[in-house]
Order: C-alpha cells, then structure tokens, then sequence
C-alpha cells in the first residue's frame, strides 16, 4: 500500500524535527566541538575549492597588520 502525499510530508516533518532536536541537543552540550567543527569544514572547502588564495588575500585587506 503506497503512502498518499499528505502521509508522506507528515512522516518527512516528523522525522526532520527528530533530526532537529536531536542536533540541538547534540550542539548545546558541545557548543566548542561544533565550532571546531564548522571552522575546520570551511578551511576545507574553500582549500578543495582552490580559493584559499583568494580568502587570504580578503583576510590581509580586512585585517590589515598593525603598524
């Protein structure tokens, strides 16, 4: 018996705010891991994306070093 659109939305929003809590309660007890996480994730993607050049360079013009 296959499930009807509504059913299958219904059963998506369940289990998506499932996922959600979850996460939440994950990220509240390791706030710093996830930080680290998340910082670690972009030095990634932009080091695969090969614009770690060009990041460097905004990073100099942003934060230019004191004199």
């Amino acid at each position: 018996m296959a499930l009807t659109i509504t059913e299958k939305q219904h059963w998506k929003d369940r289990i998506e705010s499932r996922i959600n809590r979850r996460t939440k309660r994950l990220k509240s007890g390791n706030l710093e891991l996830f930080t680290k996480i998340s910082e670690k994730a972009k030095k990634m993607a932009i080091a695969q994306s090969k614009l770690a050049k060009d990041f460097d360079r905004l990073a100099v013009i942003e934060c230019p070093a004191p004199l």
